[in-house]
């Protein structure tokens, strides 16, 4: 054969992946690669790529394998242990996460290319086969056991059998729970929702449900706004679901109810407070471990820059700036509700 290549890259994981962390940080600096702060690759791993970008307080498990031309990890990205990623590009979007045992790799051709954007997830045991391009927009789901591929072909075509090379292109908020199966040449809408073990053969619009084998649109004009009130009612239970999870974590909750809004006061041994409100109230002494949530819509830039905050989220526009434990906790279990937020630092 003149094009060879080992599937498993045994030198790059001898002489490299036998390395802690922040060895392999520096070999890869040598190499070229950007790397940046606080990131973690475990043993075993390795990364080979000519042009690699890997962003901050990215993590990346035991045994994972990222080989591609063209690499970029954005920021807060975790990738799992035993992921196999083989393809010309490669490119996630900040606060992605890709589970254990994931196999993005198949035939390749130049214009191969794998992309997920912010705040996706790639749930376990998925094969993807990027032989042409796999386009995730923002805030997308693949559930475990689900299987992409952008080609199909085994029996000769000059015998009339089928055979298709096509890319896959899913948009924003597009939620494909487990064991779905998805054809080359297929476009996926905006906000759609994949019914469970479905059989995705044509292209599905945006706003709608589709589910069956094949998948057909079963629900349109999708999803229905909450109503206001509604809406409020959802929030303030996540709220107290939210005091019961820290309970059970033997975390003491005391509430405090302000003209502008409610404080809560969460001890362990150290103090965190969340404040609920459509103001921050200027007599108020936080701790320095905050979180201040707002549900209206304005720039929260504008608060995290006038007042000494650790964090603050606005869930009306899906944003977010600082960090600080309470608050990357609490955005953690807003994650269970599918409610995820845009960083703005």
């Amino acid at each position: 054969m003149l094009i060879e290549k080992k599937r498993i890259p045994l030198k790059h994981i001898i002489c490299v992946g036998i390395f802690p962390s922040f060895i392999k940080n520096i070999i890869y600096k040598i190499k070229g690669f950007h790397i940046g702060n606080n990131v973690t690759i475990g043993f075993g791993s390795v990364i080979i790529g000519n042009d690699v970008s890997i962003g901050d307080n990215t993590s990346i498990g035991f045994f994972t394998i990222i080989r591609s031309k063209k690499i970029r990890i954005d920021r807060f990205t975790s990738i799992g242990s035993f992921v196999y990623i083989d393809t010309e590009c490669f490119i996630t979007g900040e606060d992605t996460r890709i589970r254990e045992n994931v196999y993005i790799t198949g035939l390749k051709t130049p214009d191969s290319k794998f992309k997920l954007g912010k705040r996706c997830l790639i749930g376990q045991y998925t094969f993807l086969n990027p032989t042409k391009p796999i386009e995730f927009g923002d805030d997308c789901s693949l559930g475990g056991h689900s299987k992409i591929f952008t080609h199909s072909s085994y029996l000769s075509v000059l015998e009339g059998y089928p055979v298709k090379f096509d890319s896959v292109k899913i948009g924003n908020n597009v939620w494909i729970p487990w064991d779905v199966f998805i054809l080359p040449g297929i476009t996926i809408g905006d906000n759609v929702l994949i019914g469970a073990n479905s059989h995705v053969t044509k292209d599905i619009p945006s706003n709608c449900i589709a589910s069956g084998n094949p998948a057909k649109v079963v629900v349109n004009n999708f999803p229905v706004a909450v109503p206001e009130g509604e809406r409020e009612l959802i929030i303030e239970n996540i709220l107290n679901e939210f005091k019961e999870y820290m309970i059970y974590h033997n975390f003491k909750i005391n509430e405090i109810i302000l003209k502008c809004g409610k404080l809560i006061e969460i001890k362990k041994i150290k103090l965190y407070h969340v404040f609920f409100g459509d103001q921050i109230p200027l007599d108020l002494k936080f701790s320095n471990d905050v979180l201040v949530v707002f549900d209206i819509d304005s720039d929260i830039k504008n608060f995290y820059d006038k007042y000494d905050i650790a964090m603050i989220i606005s869930i009306r526009r899906k944003e977010r700036i600082g960090t600080s434990q309470i608050g990357e906790e609490f955005c953690s279990f807003l994650s269970r509700y599918g409610i995820r937020f845009n960083r703005l630092d």
